[in-house]
């Protein structure tokens, strides 16, 4: 593989994913990190069917002890909500989440046509927190942008 400069690397496709591959230059060596690591916006867009609780957005629990979303939910004639969610667990690496906190902002918690929860599934290091957005109409779709993940430490 011949040796290139990072400008001459052909452009990246946004939004990102996450789970992308970045080089970062630590204590002057160069090592490989999940774009999801250095703090990008992790956006995701996600039908929501009526009626049934659609994960639209996780973290995993040993990598991150709190979490903030944005959230739009959106339909194809132009209705659109939008809210901030603060959420938080009870666990961290080496032992699982039993509960996951949340704070919803924006206009009020929920409207009558959406329920917004968060919640803590699976277990060990695959364990995540999930935000869940249930629909009481067909149509819309959420679009969630992971704005701040705060890194889980040992306790």
């Amino acid at each position: 593989m011949p040796i290139l400069p990072i400008s001459s690397l052909p452009v990246a496709t946004t939004p990102l994913a996450g789970t992308e591959q970045a080089a970062v230059v630590q204590g002057g060596v160069t090592k490989r990190v999940a774009a999801s690591a250095l703090g990008a916006p992790v956006i995701t867009t996600s039908a929501v069917a009526d009626g049934v609780p659609t994960a639209v957005a996780t973290a995993l629990v040993d990598s991150y002890a709190s979490v903030v979303w944005e959230v739009t939910l959106f339909t194809a004639t132009g209705e659109r909500q939008q809210w901030c969610v603060c959420a938080y667990h009870d666990g961290y690496a080496g032992a699982d989440a039993t509960t996951a906190n949340y704070t919803i902002f924006g206009p009020g918690p929920n409207s009558p046509a959406h329920d917004i929860t968060v919640d803590v599934t699976g277990s060990g290091a695959g364990q995540t927190m999930r935000l869940v957005i249930t629909a009481a109409a067909a149509g819309w779709s959420a679009g969630v942008q992971r704005v701040v993940a705060h890194s889980a430490g040992a306790a």
